[in-house]
C-alpha cells in the first residue's frame, strides 16, 4: 500500500511542478530515436560517476594535465593541442602522438598531414564557444587546397563514426587550426584535402520570414547571429539543396532566437559578411537522427561546436510524418541549446556489446523537448511526430531504464501539450528552472527525479489543484488525433 501511495504522490507531484510551470499567450530522419535509442549516450571505459575513462597516458608521446590556467601539449613536429583557461582543473591527463597507421577512411577526401591520436583520462572533457579547444596541425597542401573548404580536420573516433571539422589554413607558419567544443575519450585526425566540397553563405538564400504564429515577442537579448554556413559535397548535394538547408536552419535559429532562448553551443565563425554558425551536410551510415550507442561519437557531434545533417532526408517533404529536413535541423538546434543551459544529469551505465555506455538523467527533457519542438517548427502547430508511439503524462522527466532509452522520445507528447496550451517560451522555462536542480553527491534515481521536480516547482508557485492535474492524468494521444485538452478550465490560473 505504501508503495503504491509513493508512486501516487510522485505522479501528481510530478504534475503540480511541470504545470505550474506554464507560461501562457493572451491567445527515418529528425532524431527519431529508432530501435529505442537516444542519441545523446557516451562511452565510458571506468565506474559511473567518476568520469574516469580509463585511458592510459603511457603510450603517448606527450601528456599533459592542464590546470585552470590552461595548457598546450604538443608534439616535435609542431602538432598541438591547447586547453583553455579555466576549462580543467589538473585532474584530467590529455596525451597526444603520432598514430601508429592510418584508419580506414569513409571520404574521398584525400590525407594531406600525418594522422594523430588523442586519448584523455575523463569523459565530458568540455568548453565553451568563447574558448574552443584548439588543433593545430602542421600541413603542406597542394597550392589548390589553399583558402578552399575542402581542407578540413578529419576526426575518427570508429569505423562508422566519422566528421568533418572546417578550420583555417595559415599559409605563412604552414598550419592548419580548428576548433573544438569538446574531447572524446580518444580519437583519431589528420588534415584532408576534398576539392568537390563546397561552401554557401546564408547571404546566398532568399529571406523567408518565420511564421509570427510560432512565438510570442520575447524579452531578452537576440542571438548574435541567426543565418549559417553549410559545407557540403558538390558530387553529392545540389546547391539548391543546400539552400534548403540554410532556409530551414535560419527559420529554426530565428524562431528560437524569437523565443528568447539562449545562444546554442556552437563555434561562430567570423567573416565579412558577419557571424555565422556552421552545418555540414554528409553522408552518415544510417542517419545519426536515429540514435547512436557510440557516444564517444555522439558526443563530439553535439558538442563539436557544428551541426551534422544526413544529406539522405534533404528532400523529404513536408507531410503529416514530420521527418523533412525542417524538422532535423529545428529538432538537432534545439540540443545544442539544451547544452547551453547546463542542466545538471548523473549517467547511468549500460553494457552494449562489449563497450560500456552511459545514459544521462537529463536524456528525457532533451529528446522529448526536441522531438516535440522540431515538429512544432516544421508543421506550424503543436502535434507529435507520428512515428512515435502515444505515451502517458506520469512520467516527462525522463526514463532510467537502460533497456528501454527510446522513451525519452516518446516524452514529446507532455512538450505538445505545452505547446497547445501555450508557446516556446513554456519550453524555455522548463529549460531555465531545470538548469537550477541540485543533486547531491552520488545521487539516487529518485533523488534525481526529485531535484528535477523541486526545481520546476519553484518556477511558478500557484500550483494546480489535483481535480485540474486529474483532467490530463490518462494518454495524451488518443487514436490519430494525440490529442489532449484541459476540458472548460482556465489554463490561466496555473501561473501567476
Amino acid at each position: 500500500m505504501r508503495k503504491k501511495f509513493t508512486a501516487f504522490l510522485r505522479t501528481r507531484l510530478v504534475w503540480v511542478a511541470l504545470l505550474a510551470c506554464l507560461v501562457f499567450p493572451g491567445t527515418g530522419c529528425g532524431g527519431t530515436g529508432a530501435s529505442g535509442t537516444v542519441g545523446e549516450n557516451v562511452t565510458v571505459e571506468g565506474l559511473p560517476g567518476t568520469g574516469a575513462s580509463g585511458v592510459a597516458m603511457g603510450d603517448y608521446a606527450a601528456v599533459g594535465q592542464p590546470s585552470s590556467q590552461g595548457a598546450t601539449i604538443a608534439l616535435s613536429d609542431g602538432t598541438a593541442l591547447t586547453v583553455p583557461a579555466g576549462t580543467l582543473s589538473g585532474d584530467t591527463g590529455i596525451g597526444l602522438r603520432p598514430a601508429t597507421g592510418a584508419p580506414t577512411i569513409d571520404t574521398d577526401a584525400v590525407p594531406v598531414s600525418g594522422w594523430y591520436d588523442v586519448g584523455a583520462t575523463t569523459v565530458d572533457v568540455t568548453t565553451s564557444p568563447e574558448a574552443p579547444f584548439l588543433v593545430e596541425i602542421p600541413v603542406d597542401p597542394p597550392a589548390a587546397a589553399i583558402g578552399h573548404p575542402g581542407l578540413q580536420l578529419w576526426v575518427v573516433l570508429g569505423p562508422d563514426e566519422q566528421i568533418p571539422v572546417e578550420g583555417t589554413y595559415d599559409e605563412v607558419s604552414g598550419t592548419f587550426r580548428a576548433e573544438l567544443l569538446a574531447l572524446p575519450v580518444r580519437f583519431t585526425f589528420a588534415v584532408v584535402f576534398n576539392p568537390d566540397v563546397q561552401r554557401l553563405d546564408g547571404s546566398d538564400v532568399s529571406d523567408g520570414q518565420v511564421a509570427s504564429a510560432l512565438v510570442m515577442p520575447a524579452a531578452g537579448i537576440p542571438w548574435a547571429t541567426t543565418d549559417w554556413t553549410i559545407d557540403f559535397d558538390g558530387r553529392k548535394v545540389t546547391i539548391a539543396q543546400a539552400r534548403k538547408v540554410l532556409a530551414a536552419a535560419r527559420k529554426a535559429a530565428r524562431t528560437y532566437s524569437d523565443a528568447g532562448f539562449n545562444e546554442p553551443v556552437l563555434v561562430r565563425d567570423k567573416s565579412l559578411l558577419g557571424d555565422r554558425w556552421h552545418v555540414h551536410l554528409v553522408s552518415l551510415k544510417g542517419s545519426q537522427f536515429e540514435g547512436t550507442l557510440t557516444t564517444t561519437a555522439s558526443g563530439l557531434k553535439e558538442l563539436s561546436g557544428r551541426l551534422y545533417l544526413d544529406i539522405a532526408c534533404i528532400d523529404n517533404p513536408l507531410t503529416a510524418k514530420a521527418n523533412s529536413m525542417q524538422a532535423q535541423v529545428a529538432h538537432e538546434l534545439l540540443h545544442g541549446i539544451f547544452f547551453g543551459y547546463k542542466v545538471p544529469f548523473a549517467e547511468f551505465t549500460y553494457l552494449e556489446g562489449n563497450k560500456t555506455c552511459s545514459y544521462r538523467s537529463s536524456s528525457g527533457f532533451n529528446e522529448g523537448m526536441a522531438t516535440a519542438v522540431g515538429t512544432f517548427i516544421e508543421q506550424g502547430k503543436a502535434i507529435p511526430r507520428p512515428s512515435q508511439q502515444p505515451n502517458t503524462f506520469n512520467f516527462p522527466l525522463g526514463y532510467f531504464d537502460e533497456n528501454l532509452r527510446g522513451q525519452a522520445y516518446r516524452n514529446q507528447d507532455f512538450f505538445v501539450f505545452l505547446l497547445r496550451v501555450g508557446t516556446l517560451q513554456n519550453v524555455r522555462s522548463m529549460m531555465e528552472a531545470l538548469a537550477t536542480a541540485q543533486f547531491p553527491s552520488s545521487p539516487t534515481k529518485d533523488q534525481i527525479w526529485s531535484a528535477y521536480a523541486k526545481a520546476l516547482a519553484v518556477c511558478c508557485p500557484n500550483l494546480p489543484s489535483p481535480n485540474i492535474i486529474a483532467q490530463c492524468d490518462e494518454y495524451v494521444a488518443k487514436a490519430d488525433e494525440f490529442n489532449c485538452h484541459m476540458a472548460s478550465l482556465s489554463m490561466l490560473r496555473l501561473c501567476r
